[in-house]
């Protein structure tokens, strides 16, 4: 996958929501819980309600990434957000989304 193309849509009760690609890489693991109970995305959005782990190609895709301050600021709203996870492995490094 592309960073910025359209990875896969989920719909709501009232909307389609399309997943952009947050960076360039490639897929190495689906929650599969969400299938089972899709509720988590909004029960747990920043614990079980992952969706994807990316294998990043290029590190330097964060940069272009805003930031949790960014996004409050932009929504003009107070939230807690976890911190982007990023994993070493032996050859590329792994971005838990």
């Amino acid at each position: 996958m592309r960073q910025g193309e359209v990875v896969f849509s989920f719909e709501s009760m009232t909307m389609i929501h399309d997943f952009i690609a947050p960076v360039t890489g490639t897929i190495i693991e689906v929650n599969q819980s969400l299938y089972d109970d899709p509720g988590i995305l909004n029960d747990a959005p920043f614990d079980q309600g992952w969706l994807v782990v990316i294998e990043m190609e290029n590190e330097k895709d964060l940069a272009i990434l805003m930031r949790s301050k960014g996004y409050k600021h932009q929504i003009g709203i107070k939230m807690s957000f976890p911190r982007l996870d990023v994993y070493e492995s032996p050859t590329k490094e792994v971005l838990d989304v």
